[in-house]
C-alpha cells in the first residue's frame, strides 16, 4: 500500500476506521484466558504507555511540519487514532484485571518527565520523520505478531485492527518523505542518516527493542519501502543497527 495524497490517506482512514463499541466484544473476553499470557499483556501495558504519549511526541511533530498541509493532516489523524488505541488497550487491560492498572498519574508521570525531550530542534526534522514513520512500521508488526500469539480471541481481533492503523500511519509517514525529497532532492541523504540512526520514540516511555527479536520481514520491509524513496542501493543501510 503506497499513499500518494492526504486524500487518498483520509479515503483510507475513513474506510478502516473500526468501532470500539460495535466490533469488539467486550462482553466475550475470555479473562482466564487472557491472564495465561502475562508476558503478553505487559507488552500491551507498556504499548498502552507508548500510545499515551502520542499528545506530546506527535503533537510536536507537526509543530515541526507546519509549511506541510499533507503532513500535518496525516500527522492530525495519526495523533487521533493512536490516542484511541491508549483508550482501547486501558479498556482491555482493566477488563481482564491485569495489574497494576494503568492510572492517569502514571501517564502524567511520564510526560512530565519528558517536557524537554519532546522539544523538537527543527534541524531535527528529518531524524525525527524517520523516527515516527519507522515507529509505526514496527508497531504495526508488533500488534501483528500479538494478534498471532495471543490465546484469547477478542485481544487477537483488537490486536490486528490496531495493526491495520499502525501500518496505514507508517505509509503515511513515508509519504511526508516522499514529498521532503520530491521537494528537495539533497535531503536523501539526511534520511539515509537518519535511518542508520532510529531511535524508537517509544524509548521516552518504556525500554522498546528496535525490532521484535530477529522479525527479518519487519526490518527488511522498511529498509526497502525507505530505499525506494531514497533511491540508492541497499547497501547504505546499516541493517545490523536495526536488528
Amino acid at each position: 500500500m503506497e499513499i500518494n495524497s492526504y486524500r487518498e490517506f483520509a479515503s483510507l482512514s475513513e474506510k478502516g476506521r473500526w468501532n470500539v463499541e460495535t466490533d469488539i466484544e467486550w462482553d466475550k473476553i475470555d479473562v482466564s484466558l487472557a491472564l495465561i499470557q502475562p508476558d503478553l499483556l505487559q507488552q500491551l501495558r507498556d504499548s498502552a504507555l507508548i500510545e499515551s504519549y502520542h499528545p506530546m511526541s506527535t503533537l510536536s511533530t507537526i509543530q515541526l511540519c507546519w509549511d506541510d498541509v499533507d503532513a500535518t493532516s496525516i500527522l492530525q489523524v495519526e495523533q487521533f487514532e493512536g490516542f484511541r488505541h491508549f483508550w482501547v488497550l486501558r479498556r482491555y487491560l482493566d477488563a481482564v484485571n491485569f495489574q497494576p492498572p494503568i492510572t492517569d498519574e502514571e501517564v502524567i508521570g511520564h510526560r512530565a518527565r519528558n517536557l524537554d525531550t519532546v522539544k523538537y530542534d527543527p534541524a531535527d526534522k528529518t531524524q525525527v520523520l524517520i523516527n515516527f514513520t519507522w515507529s509505526e512500521h514496527f508497531a504495526g508488526y508488533f500488534f501483528l505478531r500479538v494478534a498471532e500469539k495471543a490465546k484469547e480471541p477478542v485481544l487477537s481481533k483488537l490486536a490486528k485492527l490496531i495493526a491495520g492503523d499502525e501500518f496505514r500511519h507508517a505509509e503515511g509517514g513515508f509519504r511526508i518523505l516522499q514529498n521532503l525529497v520530491t521537494s528537495d532532492p539533497s535531503s536523501v541523504r539526511a534520511i539515509i542518516a537518519a535511518a542508520n540512526k532510529f531511535r524508537h520514540y517509544g524509548n521516552d516511555v518504556v525500554d522498546v527493542p528496535v525490532s521484535l527479536e530477529n522479525d527479518l520481514e519487519a526490518i527488511l520491509k522498511v529498509v526497502k519501502r525507505t530505499q525506494k524513496i531514497c533511491k540508492v542501493p541497499l547497501s547504505e543501510f546499516s541493517l545490523e543497527a536495526y536488528a
